[in-house]
């Protein structure tokens, strides 16, 4: 059967092989190139998830920022892809061989990821998207379900895990020395730019992408900095010389915040912080007064900071900053709507005509999509105008409707709990008791960034992240027995 398949495979190579050449797209050649690597290091399984890892937390913020490679992205997700293809070959091998396994106390996650995957489907489906734009739905969508499964299937080992999660740590170190460069060079370079959109700070996004010029993934840096001080505070215990790595990392953060003018950190840091920390929070009073002292003051810095370099025009500035997200006139530029606008403007051309269709399912996956290399746009965009994909909420209300939206935020609400019940819970080791004290605030940290940044259904890094975490959550749902 082996044989058949590789056979089988080299054949469809060959002939794809083909069809690009005689195509002549450069998008094409790098996609078809980041599958054959793909497919070449699938043979590996765990060499494919740490590329991926990788790929999706450097490379390709590393390649659109500093090398306006945009296609990379491409690659990534067909890692994704691979990473999906061989967790679907392995359970169909393995079906047979399993013994049945006493039922795990807590519900699984899988179902609602399989509803969610099948009415993106559906909606494609009803409204007959063209092929192109299905594709690039596929890429946002469902490549990234490889994470997922693969943590279920092959990537799963004690030690492997161990692995993954020492490189998040790693990607959280690095973040400030490319925040540096950034800031010395690239700012300055943006703010004197006629063609630059937004201020110079904007162009400060560590490793995790976007356009020099244009818009970058600052806040999206900032949530991951904040995750990552906090897994490095849960594993103080578990890992050598444990808080020393964990005070390195909250410096690092610190500055690369300090670096970046990013808001999201001070409605997170004091929930993030309460959430990773509740049992010991729970056992001392004593404890409890010391973690709001401590993040109280790292906020108090960066907000002394912020006021020092960004908010010098007084109070009305600092309010402002806060608050103009939340109004629904605000318009970013002629075109393009603010965070609140953008869901004023699906509500009213969807729920207010009594649209069922569309305010239920959408209009397909890719329908937001407002200018690709091989897509034109969206077919929303071309009904309703562009910014319709201001952030994950936005982006999810087009493509997928309520059903959708609410489906991802199940998957989200059912991870969370899932982590929160399994920390109590015997037969799972202290290394990854404490990594999912942290997976639980980090579903926080998702949930509040679906109307603040489109990355969880549109950016590598959040992506894999997202991905990562309820995958993680999942295996070790399974792994948990009552005490």
């Amino acid at each position: 059967m082996r044989k058949i398949l590789v056979i089988f495979l080299v054949l469809f190579l060959s002939l794809l092989a083909g069809l690009i050449a005689a195509s002549g797209s450069t998008i094409f050649v790098v996609a078809f190139a980041g599958m054959c690597g793909a497919v070449f290091l699938a043979f590996s399984p765990a060499l494919l998830f740490g590329s991926m890892i990788v790929f999706s937390l450097a490379v390709t913020g590393v390649a659109e920022f500093y090398f306006f490679i945009n296609q990379v992205n491409w690659v990534a997700s067909l890692m994704g892809l691979a990473l999906l293809v061989m967790a679907l070959l392995t359970n169909l091998k393995s079906t047979q061989r399993q013994p049945l396994r006493v039922r795990p106390p807590l519900p699984s996650t899988t179902p609602l990821i399989v509803l969610y995957v099948l009415l993106l489907l559906l909606s494609s489906a009803m409204n007959q998207v063209p092929l192109v734009q299905l594709l690039i739905g596929v890429r946002y969508y469902l490549c990234y379900l490889g994470v997922y499964f693969a943590l279920q299937s092959y990537a799963n080992s004690d030690r492997e895990q161990q692995l993954w999660v020492k490189m998040l740590l790693g990607f959280g170190l690095v973040q400030l020395p490319f925040c540096l460069h950034q800031a010395i060079f690239i700012a300055p370079k943006r703010a004197h730019s006629l063609q630059a959109v937004g201020e110079g700070v904007e162009s400060i996004v560590g490793s995790f992408g976007g356009n020099q010029l244009g818009g970058g993934y600052t806040g999206e840096m900032a949530v991951f900095m904040l995750m990552a001080s906090a897994l490095a505070i849960a594993l103080a215990p578990s890992l050598k010389r444990g808080r020393l790595l964990a005070t390195v990392m909250c410096i690092c953060a610190l500055g690369c915040v300090g670096l970046a003018e990013t808001k999201i950190v001070f409605v997170l840091t004091p929930v993030v912080m309460g959430i990773v920390l509740w049992e010991q929070i729970r056992a001392s009073s004593r404890y409890m007064f010391g973690v709001l002292f401590g993040a109280a003051s790292a906020l108090g810095l960066i907000g002394a900071v912020y006021a020092w370099r960004f908010w010098t025009k007084g109070p009305g500035e600092f309010w402002h900053a806060f608050t103009y997200s939340f109004d629904p006139n605000f318009m970013v530029d002629r075109l393009h709507r603010g965070r609140v606008a953008t869901l004023v403007h699906w509500w009213d051309h969807n729920v207010l005509h009594f649209d069922l269709l569309h305010s239920l399912l959408g209009y397909g996956m890719g329908a937001s999509v407002e200018q690709s290399s091989i897509l034109r746009a969206g077919n929303a965009v071309l009904l309703f105008g562009v910014g319709l994909d201001a952030h994950a909420a936005s982006k999810l209300l087009w493509d997928g409707g309520l059903l959708g939206f609410g489906m991802l935020g199940l998957i989200i609400l059912r991870s969370g709990w899932n982590a929160h019940r399994a920390v109590t819970m015997a037969g799972i080791p202290d290394f990854h008791r404490n990594v999912l004290k942290m997976a639980r605030a980090a579903m926080f940290c998702f949930a509040a960034m679906l109307p603040y940044q489109v990355s969880i259904v549109g950016g590598a890094p959040m992506q894999f992240l997202f991905w990562f975490f309820v995958g993680y959550i999942e295996y070790w749902r399974a792994q948990a027995r009552g005490n």
